[in-house]
């Protein structure tokens, strides 16, 4: 997926969110980056040799993209946030590399372990979608790819409150990863710290308030 689409569909993302009233229900919306790093193992199925191939290749990415949030700052014990974010991928090998890049969805489902005025800690698990393409290169020759991916993992956050308005976001986890493509099978283990900033609206947007 080019740059242009993706920034395309996450400014798309960015209006629908703006457009819900704040009255409406409490909610966090904002903005956020991640890097990471791991390994990617690659079995090729080979029609003409008549065996697979494995290939193990050192891995890292970078992400910036929006993320809505049901709980910031409430004293509620459960929170979901979603993130939408262009991703980027690098991996190398000594035969071969892979430059690719796309859109991910990065679904989180925290239940709060510290919660007062000041952050709020949770854990919890994340499941990721994505869809990556690019270029493979290899011998000096180029080749096209594109892959869907499915990843879980867990992942710790904390919310860190800068005042009613807003607050500090950082967010570490470690993803175990598998990719559809023709012909192979891509396994991902890669780990991640994605630090953001997040307006507390609605509800949200007055500092923790208990939930019976």
């Amino acid at each position: 997926m080019k740059t242009k689409t993706c920034t395309t569909l996450l400014g798309l993302l960015a209006l629908c969110f703006i457009a819900v009233p704040a009255d409406v229900m409490a909610f966090g919306f904002g903005v956020a980056g991640s890097i990471g790093a791991g390994d990617l193992e690659i079995s090729t199925n080979s029609v003409w040799e008549g065996g697979t191939t494995t290939t193990q290749y050192d891995q890292d990415r970078r992400s910036i993209g929006l993320i809505y949030d049901t709980n910031v700052g409430k004293d509620a014990l459960f929170n979901y946030r979603l993130g939408i974010s262009y991703q980027k991928m690098k991996a190398d090998s000594s035969a071969s590399k892979y430059d690719l890049d796309g859109v991910a969805f990065e679904n989180d489902f925290g239940f709060g372990i510290i919660r007062n005025e000041t952050l709020r800690f949770w854990a919890g698990p994340e499941v990721k979608v994505e869809f990556l393409e690019g270029t493979e290169s290899s011998m000096g020759y180029q080749y096209h790819e594109s892959l869907l991916g499915v990843g879980i993992g867990p992942v710790v956050g904390v919310n860190f409150h800068l005042g009613n308005d807003l607050s500090l976001l950082v967010k570490g986890g470690y993803l175990f990863q598998s990719d559809v493509r023709l012909f192979s099978d891509w396994d991902e283990r890669y780990g991640f710290l994605n630090i953001g900033v997040i307006f507390r609206l609605g509800g949200d947007k007055a500092g923790p308030v208990r939930e019976n």
